[in-house]
């Protein structure tokens, strides 16, 4: 004999919702447990590639000078302000 039990629409929704992050959560620390632990040799090889992949593709901002370099960082700092 099995029993059963109704519910309504918007609590199947909740519960639909909560699944689906709990899917997405898990997915999340799966994926974590693959990435090297940060700070390690390991986390400093995959940054360094990424950061010579983003220079490749011309990402990044580059200074010949020192003024270059503090003038760059006053505009940031004035945008920043406004």
């Amino acid at each position: 004999m099995s029993q059963t039990a109704g519910i309504t629409k918007t609590d199947y929704n909740k519960l639909i919702s909560r699944i689906d992050r709990l899917e997405r959560t898990v997915k999340s620390i799966a994926k974590k447990q693959k990435e090297p632990v940060y700070g390690s040799d390991g986390w400093w090889e995959e940054e360094i590639k990424a950061g010579l992949a983003e220079a490749k593709e011309g990402k990044g901002v580059t200074f010949s000078t020192a003024e270059e370099l503090q003038a760059y960082l006053d505009e940031l700092k004035e945008s920043d302000e406004n």
